[in-house]
C-alpha cells in the first residue's frame, strides 16, 4: 500500500519558487493498477519521481529514446527494464510499446482467498493515432 499525506513538493526555477505539489493525500491499495492523470504542469512527473526514485525514469520527449522505443519497442524495454523497476513518462510519443505491455487483471477469490487471472490483454496495437480533441471525437 502506498499512503500520502499532506506531500508538498517545491523546487527553484530561476529565481522563483515553483510548488509541483501542494498538500497531497491519497492512499493506493496494495495491488491495484492505478494511472497518475491530469492536465500538464499539475505535478504528475514530480509525484511518480518522488514515489519510485529507485526505478529508472525515462522521458519520451527525449528523441533518442523515443526513437529507439518506436523502432524497436523490445528492445527497448530488454534494455532498460534492469532495474527495479521503469517509469515512461510522455508514453504517447512511443505507441509502438503499447503492443508489448500484457496486462494482467487479477481478483481475489472469496471462496479459496487465492489470485485467479480474470482477464487479460494487449494493451494496445502499436499504431501511432492522432490525439483526440475534444469529445466528439471520442464516440468515433
Amino acid at each position: 500500500m502506498i499512503q500520502l499525506q499532506d506531500v508538498i513538493k517545491t523546487y527553484r526555477r530561476g529565481d522563483a519558487d515553483v510548488r509541483a505539489l501542494r498538500g497531497l493525500s491519497c492512499t493506493i491499495p496494495a495491488g491495484v493498477l492505478s494511472f497518475v492523470v491530469g492536465p500538464s504542469g499539475s505535478g504528475k512527473s514530480t509525484l511518480i519521481k518522488q514515489l519510485f526514485s529507485s526505478y529508472r525514469y525515462i522521458d519520451m520527449q527525449d528523441v533518442e529514446h523515443m526513437d529507439f522505443a518506436n523502432n524497436d519497442p523490445r528492445g527497448f524495454l530488454q534494455a532498460y527494464t534492469d532495474k527495479e523497476g521503469l517509469i515512461i513518462d510522455e508514453a504517447q510519443y512511443a505507441p509502438a510499446l503499447f503492443g508489448q505491455i500484457k496486462v494482467f487483471v487479477v481478483e481475489v477469490c472469496q471462496g479459496c482467498s487465492w489470485n485467479h487471472v480474470y482477464s487479460s490483454y494487449v494493451l494496445g496495437d502499436g499504431k501511432a493515432r492522432r490525439p483526440l480533441r475534444k469529445p466528439a471525437d471520442w464516440l468515433d
